[in-house]
């Protein structure tokens, strides 16, 4: 069974008959199970990259939502590896002649008199391209304030820089609000969640904050609802209160 067949059972997308004949099937095939848990971990990776489709993407979180650990793991892992520079087969043979011609300087130097090699070495220094290091990814904070409805007024102005990874939404609760666990959504205009994740809270400047630090690319220029819910636990959690956004991206 091809890995998307696999992948559409994992998301519900199976006819009962369908999802029943391959249950009976992952029983008496070990293959078959190991290709399932690859397609199940290919689809925790597809779901950080952001590449599922709306409504994949609320499948998986229907049937995945709850799995914060893995979820993170998967984010976590995506963040690096696309951090990773594969350095090209050119600049590495570069390199690999540089510390040859190094090597190369440093008998000279030892063999002819002195004086003789230290001029070239220097102007072979001075020579040497320096490459900057490149720019860390920008966080921006946005500090928000919670309301204990869904806001009737103005939504809150969030303009995201093209070169921000992730944003840091700061959001102020109600001091009588204070649990043990929280989490968070963010919902579109349509109600669908296109990000939700436990939230931890902090005590700044005497509020009460949580913050929520979401991938931009989970949010392209649009109207938002941010939602908070806190409780006894993660498994025991209430609406707490809304905040609406608006971003929007400089061209």
């Amino acid at each position: 069974m091809t890995e998307a067949g696999l992948q559409a059972y994992l998301l519900g997308k199976l006819t009962e008959p369908e999802a029943e004949q391959l249950e009976a099937r992952l029983l008496e095939d070990d293959d078959l199970f190991s290709q399932m848990e690859t397609a199940e971990d290919d689809l925790f990776d597809a779901f950080a990259r952001g590449t599922l489709d709306a409504g994949d993407r609320e499948r998986f979180l229907e049937r995945f939502g709850a799995d914060h650990q893995r979820r993170r793991f998967a984010e976590a892992f995506v963040a690096r590896a696309s951090s990773r520079k594969v350095v090209p087969f050119v600049q590495r043979r570069w390199v690999e002649l540089a510390a040859a011609a190094g090597l190369v300087i440093a008998v000279g130097a030892y063999l002819l008199p002195r004086g003789t090699v230290t001029d070239q070495a220097s102007t072979a220094t001075r020579s040497t391209p320096v490459t900057a290091a490149p720019a860390a990814p920008i966080t921006p904070s946005v500090s928000l304030a919670l309301g204990s409805s869904r806001a009737t007024g103005a939504p809150a102005k969030v303009t995201l820089d093209r070169a921000a990874a992730r944003v840091d939404f700061r959001i102020r609760l109600n001091p009588a609000d204070k649990y043990p666990a929280y989490a968070a959504q963010i919902r579109s205009r349509s109600d669908l969640i296109i990000w939700g994740d436990v939230v931890q809270p902090s005590t700044e400047g005497g509020d009460l904050i949580v913050h929520a630090t979401v991938p931009v690319d989970r949010l392209p220029p649009g109207t938002y609802e941010i939602a908070v819910r806190g409780g006894a636990n993660a498994a025991a959690l209430d609406d707490l209160g809304f905040v609406t956004i608006e971003v929007s991206r400089p061209q």
